[in-house]
């Protein structure tokens, strides 16, 4: 070590330089092992979100020297998932995803060589599914469930 003073404090300082180093080789191999294993392959693209009642900022997050995008809005399998936690913009989202669905199979749906009830059958088997994907996770009001409602009922 040393025999002074400034010697112990020259050697305190180096060690504490070498433990930050060592410190911040095992964080980034860690977060490496953690990101691998948890199915993220590149740490860069990683998002975060702030979800509460006021309008947030964007900006960057940073946890030991990675910086990660602040967003207010993105989709995630399938589904928008926005800070101010509105439910609107995603059945918005699942409607308009239906009615390009139900404007893809409308030849199918005016002609008249396919008996009703088959039509019924394919509305409830392929535009209804899209329409209601993940509204088992949706926290409704009442002036949402009733728009939810009206959208079901004017596909029949």
């Amino acid at each position: 070590m040393g025999r002074t003073k400034r010697d112990i404090s020259e050697v305190h300082g180096e060690l504490k330089e070498r433990a930050k180093e060592v410190k911040k080789n095992v964080i980034n191999t860690k977060i490496s092992q953690d990101s691998t294993y948890n199915g993220l392959q590149n740490v860069d693209k990683t998002k975060a979100m702030v979800q509460n009642r006021r309008l947030g900022k964007g900006g960057t997050l940073t946890v030991e020297d990675h910086k990660t995008e602040v967003v207010r809005r993105f989709k995630y399998i399938g589904r928008v998932v926005n800070d101010s936690n509105d439910e609107m913009e995603e059945i918005e989202a699942r409607n308009l995803a239906a009615n390009k669905a139900y404007s893809s199979l409308q030849t199918i749906f005016r002609s008249k060589q396919i008996h009703r009830n088959n039509k019924i059958r394919l509305y409830k088997t392929l535009i209804k599914p899209i329409l209601c994907y993940g509204s088992v996770t949706w926290t409704l009001t009442q002036t949402t469930e009733q728009i939810i409602n009206i959208l079901i009922q004017n596909g029949r």
